[in-house]
């Protein structure tokens, strides 16, 4: 069995199963869910695990979900997915830019790392007047993962108000 993943922009297929040189076939996807940021491939396993996929082996990653919900939406917007690295990573904070305009917004930060998942969600916030706009040019994360777990530091947004 195959899966195959389009990346529309890169207009390139990418194969979601694994290479089983004994039987000299492809072995069904563990994947669950696909995310690509740009230079790296994601997937969900099967295991709750998130991947990274490349031309060797899986590797376990930290991975940290970022998705919000505009103006009293029920419905989620698609999650933004951001590497935290390898163990004990201290990098400088993860960016993610164009993030669309609202009135009030609630975030959701989703933590993963092997089998466990942690699930942050505010409540819903507004800036300024609740009838001005807000574009939300970019936000900064300050998310590391450390020997001993991930460490949410915090989360900072740039906006533009416009009345």
């Amino acid at each position: 069995s195959l899966t195959l993943a389009f990346n529309v922009r890169a207009e390139e297929w990418a194969i979601l199963g694994e290479w089983d040189a004994d039987q000299g076939r492809y072995t069904a996807a563990v994947a669950q869910s696909f995310a690509y940021d740009g230079a790296t491939r994601y997937i969900g396993g099967n295991d709750g695990k998130v991947y990274t996929l490349g031309d060797g082996e899986r590797v376990d990653e930290p991975l940290m979900l970022h998705r919000w919900r505009n103006d009293g939406q029920l419905e989620w917007g698609a999650a933004r997915s951001l590497s935290l690295g390898v163990t004990g990573d201290r990098r400088t904070p993860l960016k993610s830019r164009q993030c669309g305009r609202y009135y009030k917004r609630q975030d959701e930060f989703i933590l993963v790392q092997g089998n466990m998942r942690t699930v942050i969600r505010p409540g819903w916030r507004t800036w300024g007047k609740p009838i001005d706009q807000k574009i939300s040019n970019e936000y900064g994360y300050d998310v590391k993962r450390g020997d001993s777990g991930v460490v949410f530091n915090e989360v900072t947004e740039d906006i533009k108000v416009v009345r």
